[in-house]
């Protein structure tokens, strides 16, 4: 009968890790969300992550296409976790003005 006890609290661990793991998607889902919009949404932010992203790809130490797509990415996903915050302004006043007819595109 102690078993049950054991059981029951690594299914509760598990449970509690699989909802820590689905919030932390949601969370990076929206960042990627906010991001995409801004750089679609703003030229500015579209040229600058254009020109960063090339310059990235020119000087990082890649030895292949895989390992190159990798360090892209979690590079893209650094920046956008150091963003994120700051994007949510820019995307809330651009899809604004694009919806009063301030913005054409």
């Amino acid at each position: 009968m102690d078993w049950y006890w054991w059981v029951i609290g690594v299914l509760g661990i598990i449970i509690i890790t699989l909802i820590a793991i689905y919030r932390r998607s949601l969370r990076e889902g929206r960042a990627l969300t906010h991001y995409l919009l801004a750089m679609t949404l703003h030229e500015a932010v579209y040229q600058s992550q254009r020109d960063n992203l090339a310059k990235f790809t020119m000087n990082v130490d890649a030895k292949d296409p895989f390992d190159l797509i990798s360090k892209v990415s979690l590079r893209t996903q650094e920046l956008v976790r150091r963003v994120e915050k700051m994007m949510i302004p820019v995307v809330l006043d651009r899809l604004w003005k694009l919806r009063s007819g301030e913005l054409k595109l």
